[in-house]
């Protein structure tokens, strides 16, 4: 990957403790694997603190970069690793991406005496989809919340619809803003078809789980094949136990098993799915930031989505995206959708939209300045 000129003042490495649960292939990892392969050389000494105890799928892309990674297992040990591990790497900046249990890390940074403490929220909710809710669960939560508020020094949201669903970490003592996740888009102009090279086939990318909707994906791909229109539909994404037999059931009772692929994770998202795909369906009941609808808009690859929150929000700074609400038939779907198989997007008006990204906020280019910035200098605690 190509490294920006941005920021080549950096002299020495600001040491950079990230706190995720794995470096499985997710917007929120991705993004800043990418971020980090695009910083000046040099200029940032990562080190990766995961969660889950496991590395995940990207783990070899993170140390192609110059980061190390410590797998930390969820247990009575963890308190103790997380602190000797702080002690031992001395950061300027730990940056948690953990929603409000970042809140509990970022407490012991304080204590250690880190200066720059970074609470970075991705998601407009912290209930996981059919956890049943309990008076420990919210008042773990509000105190995690207060920790925010009492020891980050700066709050992040991916977006203003994720900010404004989390208004329990706003406080006098730490700022709280939207900084927008951004996409690579390195080399991408010479992976843009034209449309006689384009493929009929609409994608959805994404984890396969309840809250990225694959069934009324599937639904709205059969109503679009009863019109007559000939295309295929690719699910690209891990598969969720029990939930990937509800959409290959889903697949099978709707007579799709020609037309329909599930794919699994694919490494050439960008290189080759977006570019050469007519549409990009994203049928999700919640996101954050929704990355997949960036790099499809990079790609030039319109989109049709769900009509919530954060999708709006993205439409309201590119072109490219038609929303549907949840409170409107398949039929709507399908009608939003038909259009764009039949006439996929010329080569201009790819590279046109690239350009077009290339000049927003949610470019790489335009982020490296500001990733920087945000780890950079503040008065200690």
């Amino acid at each position: 990957m190509n490294r920006t000129p941005a920021a080549d003042h950096v002299q020495d490495p600001v040491r950079v403790v990230q706190i995720f649960g794995s470096l499985d292939r997710g917007g929120a990892e991705s993004r800043m694997i990418e971020a980090l392969a695009a910083l000046p050389n040099g200029s940032v000494d990562t080190h990766f603190f995961l969660l889950s105890g496991r590395e995940g799928d990207l783990a070899d892309d993170a140390r192609a970069t110059g980061a190390k990674l410590y797998p930390l297992p969820m247990s009575w040990r963890l308190p103790i690793r997380y602190r000797r591990l702080l002690t031992q790497i001395r950061p300027r900046v730990v940056h948690s991406h953990v929603q409000l249990s970042s809140g509990a890390f970022l407490a012991v940074a304080a204590w250690m005496g880190v200066p720059v403490r970074i609470a970075h929220l991705h998601s407009t909710t912290d209930v996981r989809t059919g956890r049943r809710e309990t008076w420990t669960r919210r008042t773990r939560r509000l105190v995690l919340a207060w920790m925010i508020r009492r020891y980050a020094t700066e709050v992040i949201a991916v977006g203003q619809a994720v900010l404004d669903a989390n208004p329990t970490i706003r406080s006098n003592r730490s700022t709280a803003n939207v900084f927008y996740s951004a996409v690579t888009t390195a080399g991408l102009e010479n992976l843009l078809v034209d449309a006689e090279d384009s493929h009929s086939r609409v994608v959805q990318i994404g984890r396969l789980d309840p809250e990225k909707n694959q069934l009324l994906a599937v639904e709205v791909f059969s109503e679009v094949l009863e019109r007559g229109v000939k295309a295929e539909f690719w699910i690209v994404g891990r598969p969720t136990e029990g939930y990937v037999d509800e959409v290959e059931q889903r697949v099978a009772d709707l007579g799709l098993g020609d037309s329909v692929r599930l794919c699994g994770l694919r490494s050439d998202v960008m290189t080759f799915v977006l570019p050469t795909s007519a549409a990009l369906l994203h049928t999700s009941t919640t996101e954050g930031l929704p990355g997949v609808l960036l790099e499809a808009l990079a790609a030039g690859t319109p989109v049709v989505a769900s009509d919530i929150p954060p999708h709006r929000e993205v439409a309201s700074h590119l072109d490219g995206i038609t929303l549907v609400g949840f409170d409107q038939p398949v039929s709507a779907w399908a009608d939003a959708l038909v259009p764009l198989i039949a006439a996929p997007p010329t080569g201009s008006e790819r590279r046109a939209r690239l350009r077009a990204f290339r000049a927003s906020e949610f470019a790489l280019e335009q982020h490296i300045p500001r990733l920087l910035a945000l780890w950079g200098p503040v008065e200690s605690n």
